[in-house]
């Protein structure tokens, strides 16, 4: 008899538990939660949960159709599930601190307007006495997508980009966290962001990123596929602006930096790295020259446009491989655009960086082309810098090619035609500064001939091409020929155009005194 009213006890005492944990976590623990989470506003922005559901056992919450954002739809979060796993729930409820084992985003899609900026003030809710604090030992994000719109355009997304992301030991309070950036601490975060789609401010440009992928493990961070699409015609853009402007499209498989001090970053906003690594670029340029030249600042040599970047910048190494450049010109007068192409091109920098002090000796660019699909070219540039103010300098050699390899330029940007030719080889050495270039250039070459072209029907002047050929070029220049001729380098910079221009004219101005009579 005893027995049984003893196990009758215990099996209420078990019902009334398991009754009060089916209340607590059906009803009590959803709308204390739902509580909390709808009187959570950030200046204007709203919190909306279609459904949660609580496991009180395991501790965790399950919050289904979430939406954050404003009225004004200028900022808006949905996200399709969000799960914290081993939460503590009491500490989330009674003192505004969320401790947790993992909280998973899954289908979140962040929508914003281009120029948006957050309320600046704190979260605000009922019973908040104190600022939130957050620790998640795991923070994921699956199958999130990201854009930036803007509502006076057709077409309004300027910016959008799938995101995939997991980070360890999430910190709001960053005393113990190994990485710091203002009040946030982090151990470990892996970032893949794919399919990025960005529209230029000007809408001249498309640019697509396959992927971005970032490990703080590594501290490496690798791009893949990044394209700069044109929108508008090569000429259509010149056009619309009225002068001369350079038009680009540009393809990269990969772009990688390796060993990332991230501390520096972070901590002093200073770009330390390894190794900078661009593999597989295919550009072309274009710019026609028909039209006016803009009204602009004096453009930068190399040295000043390192030195301009904002943050302070240092890698160990710069490598660029099989890189296909095509610059194309439209010349005045002319019927159609000529190219100079540089294949396969190899450029190496052993010391990339703006910081005066790590610079103990003149900085070199080691470059290997292909220069119009038809000759090895080799070249040394060494930059100058603060301690090395006299340093510019550029030297190198082109190996045997015929003369009419270049007509793919000449012809169109000069009304000239190679016909016969062969150049054995070029060398060159001459210093520069931002005023004027001065050198050598020693050119070996024989049987030159040309013709002039009249630009309306693209036939041969004959008469003044006889003449050029008889008085005006030297038909042959070989060592050993008591009229062997070294060429003279001397140039005074148009500093409205760029650098690769001023080494151009430079080496040009060494060929026509070797050439001209």
């Amino acid at each position: 008899m005893k027995n049984r009213k003893i196990k009758k006890i215990l099996g209420i005492l078990v019902a009334t538990i398991v009754f009060i944990i089916f209340a607590v976590n059906t009803f009590i623990f959803p709308a204390a939660i739902r509580k909390q989470l709808r009187h959570a506003t950030i200046g204007t922005m709203k919190l909306k949960v279609d459904r949660i559901k609580t496991h009180f056992l395991t501790q965790s919450i399950g919050l289904s159709g979430v939406h954050f954002g404003d009225s004004a739809g200028d900022f808006s979060a949905n996200i399709n599930l969000i799960k914290l796993r081993e939460i503590g729930i009491v500490n989330l409820i009674l003192y505004k601190k969320i401790e947790t084992d993992g909280l998973i985003f899954k289908d979140l899609v962040i929508r914003m307007r281009k120029g948006y900026e957050f309320p600046k003030s704190g979260l605000k809710a009922s019973s908040a006495t104190s600022p939130l604090k957050i620790l998640i030992k795991e923070l994921v994000v699956e199958n999130g997508t990201f854009s930036l719109f803007d509502p006076s355009l057709k077409n309004d997304s300027l910016l959008s980009a799938h995101l995939d992301l997991d980070i360890k030991n999430i910190e709001f309070n960053p005393d113990t966290a190994n990485f710091l950036y203002k009040n946030i601490g982090l151990d470990e975060l892996e970032c893949l962001v794919s399919d990025v789609n960005f529209l230029t401010s000007d809408g001249n440009y498309r640019i697509k990123v396959g992927s971005v992928n970032f490990i703080t493990q590594t501290a490496e961070l690798v791009a893949n596929n990044l394209q700069v699409i044109p929108l508008r015609d090569r000429y259509e853009l010149g056009k619309r602006v009225g002068v001369q402007s350079d038009w680009f499209d540009v393809q990269l498989q990969r772009l990688q930096l390796n060993s990332i001090d991230l501390k520096k970053l972070l901590a002093d906003q200073e770009f330390y790295l390894r190794k900078i690594e661009v593999a597989g670029l295919k550009a072309e340029v274009f710019r026609d020259m028909r039209l006016p030249m803009p009204v602009k600042p004096d453009t930068k040599l190399i040295p000043d446009m390192v030195a301009s970047i904002p943050i302070p910048v240092h890698s160990d190494s710069l490598y660029i491989h099989t890189a296909d450049i095509r610059y194309t010109e439209r010349a005045k007068n002319s019927t159609d655009a000529g190219h100079l192409d540089l294949i396969g091109t190899e450029i190496i920098s052993k010391n990339f960086t703006n910081i005066d002090s790590l610079i103990k000796q003149p900085r070199v660019l080691d470059i290997k082309t292909k220069l119009l699909n038809a000759s090895v070219l080799t070249a040394q540039v060494t930059l100058s810098s603060k301690h090395f103010p006299h340093a510019d300098r550029m030297r190198g050699h082109l190996g045997t090619m015929p003369f009419a390899a270049a007509n793919t330029m000449v012809e169109y940007g000069m009304s000239t035609r190679f016909t016969e030719g062969t150049v054995h080889r070029i060398d060159f050495d001459f210093t520069y500064n931002n005023d004027v270039s001065n050198g050598k250039l020693t050119m070996e070459y024989e049987n030159l001939k040309l013709e002039l072209i009249d630009r309306n029907n693209q036939s041969n002047k004959k008469l003044q091409s006889g003449l050029v050929n008889g008085l005006v070029i030297r038909n042959h220049n070989l060592t050993g020929d008591k009229r062997f001729r070294e060429g003279a380098i001397h140039f005074e910079r148009d500093k409205k155009k760029s650098t690769y221009n001023f080494w151009w004219k430079s080496l040009f101005s060494g060929i026509k005194s070797t050439v001209a009579f």
